[in-house]
C-alpha cells in the first residue's frame, strides 16, 4: 500500500511524463506562483518517503543557489505503473557528466518546452496537445533515415515531438533545443537527416510534412530560478555575454542550414526549419508557440509555430 497524500499523488502523476522537474516547474503546472512553498513541502515529503530523488545540477553562475531537480525513483515508478500511467525511460543520475550544457541541463531545457506546450492548452482551450514523444523515447527508438546519396541509414532523435490540434487543423513539430556551440559539419549532417526523414517520419506518425523548430537557448537559464530572484552584477554581465553568443549561434545555424539545403538542391525546402533565440526566463506559452518570432533560413519574414487556424480549413499541417 502506497502511503501517499492527494497532493503527493498529483505531483507524481504530473511529473511522470517529464521524468524530472524542479519545484518551480511543478508549481507552474499545478498551482499558483504563491504556492511554491506548498509544492516544496510535498516534494520534500516525497523525497523522505523514497518516491523522489533530488539532484543538484552543476552551478552555472557565481552567485545564488541552484534549484534541485526531482526525478522518479523505483518506488514512484512502481506506483505510477500500478495506476496505469505510462512510464518514461529511466533517467540515471550517473548519466550527468557535470559539464556546462550537459545531459541534465539539456533535459531540463527540453522539459521547459514540453511544460509550455501543456500550459498553452490551459491558456487557449481551442488548442489540444494530442500526443508527444520525449527525447528519451527517441533515444530508445529513433527514426531510421536512409540517406540515398550516401547509401547508409542514420538514426535521428529529435529532442521532442509535439502534436497539436486547433479546431480541425493539426500542427506537428520536431523540437531541437540548442544550448551550446555545435560544429558546422555536425549540424549540416542533422539538416541532411531531417531532409531525408519524411518516409520514416510518415511511417512513425502518419504525417506528410516535417516542421523542425530549432530553439537556441543558454545553459545559464537552466534550471529556471523563481520569478523575482535577485542576480548579482557579475551574473547580469555574464548573461549579456551569453546572449550575444546565443544570437551568434542562431545566425550560424541559419547560415549552415541554408548552405546544406543548397548543396542538396533543396533551397525550396527552407521552411522545413524554423529557428529562434529564446530567453527562457521570459518565455511564455503564447510567446513560444503563437507569436511570429521564428526565422526561416534565407527568408526575412517571421512565422509562428502554430499559425492561427482557419475555421473552415481542414487540411493538416504536418
Amino acid at each position: 500500500m502506497h502511503d501517499l497524500t492527494k497532493p503527493e499523488r498529483d505531483i507524481l502523476e504530473t511529473l511522470a511524463p517529464y521524468s524530472m522537474l524542479t519545484a518551480e516547474q511543478l508549481t507552474r503546472l499545478l498551482y499558483s506562483p504563491a504556492s511554491h512553498a506548498y509544492a516544496q513541502r510535498h516534494l520534500r515529503s516525497l523525497v523522505k518517503k523514497g518516491y523522489l530523488e533530488q539532484i543538484l545540477p552543476p552551478k552555472q553562475t557565481r552567485f545564488g543557489s541552484t534549484p534541485y531537480v526531482y526525478i522518479l525513483t523505483a518506488l514512484s515508478r512502481n506506483y505510477l505503473a500500478s495506476i496505469g500511467e505510462t512510464i518514461p525511460p529511466r533517467f540515471r543520475p550517473s548519466e550527468e557528466r557535470k559539464r556546462r550544457g550537459g545531459p541534465l541541463l539539456h533535459s531540463i531545457a527540453v522539459n521547459e518546452v514540453l511544460l509550455n506546450a501543456h500550459l498553452l492548452t490551459q491558456f487557449d482551450e481551442s488548442i489540444e496537445l494530442l500526443e508527444f514523444v520525449t527525447e528519451r523515447d527517441f533515444t530508445r527508438d529513433p527514426l531510421r533515415v536512409e540517406i540515398p546519396k550516401e547509401d547508409r541509414t542514420v538514426s535521428l532523435s529529435p529532442d521532442l515531438w509535439l502534436h497539436f490540434r486547433q479546431k480541425k487543423v493539426h500542427d506537428c513539430i520536431c523540437v531541437e533545443v540548442n544550448l551550446t556551440p555545435v560544429e558546422q559539419k555536425r549540424w549540416r549532417q542533422k539538416v541532411r537527416s531531417y531532409y531525408y526523414a519524411l518516409p520514416a517520419y510518415r511511417a512513425r506518425f502518419g504525417m506528410d510534412a516535417i516542421v523542425v523548430a530549432v530553439m537556441v537557448a543558454s545553459s545559464l537559464d537552466f534550471p529556471l530560478k523563481r520569478a523575482g530572484a535577485t542576480q548579482s552584477l557579475d551574473d547580469m554581465r555574464l548573461m549579456q555575454v551569453e546572449e550575444r553568443r546565443r544570437d551568434k549561434r542562431l545566425t550560424d545555424l541559419l547560415r549552415w542550414t541554408e548552405i546544406e539545403l543548397t548543396s542538396l538542391d533543396a533551397l525550396h525546402e527552407t521552411n522545413l526549419f524554423q529557428m529562434r533565440s529564446i530567453n527562457a526566463d521570459a518565455l511564455t506559452p503564447v510567446d513560444l508557440f503563437l507569436r511570429p518570432k521564428f526565422r526561416i533560413p534565407s527568408e526575412d519574414s517571421l512565422v509562428s509555430l502554430i499559425p492561427a487556424a482557419d475555421e473552415d480549413k481542414e487540411a493538416k499541417r504536418g
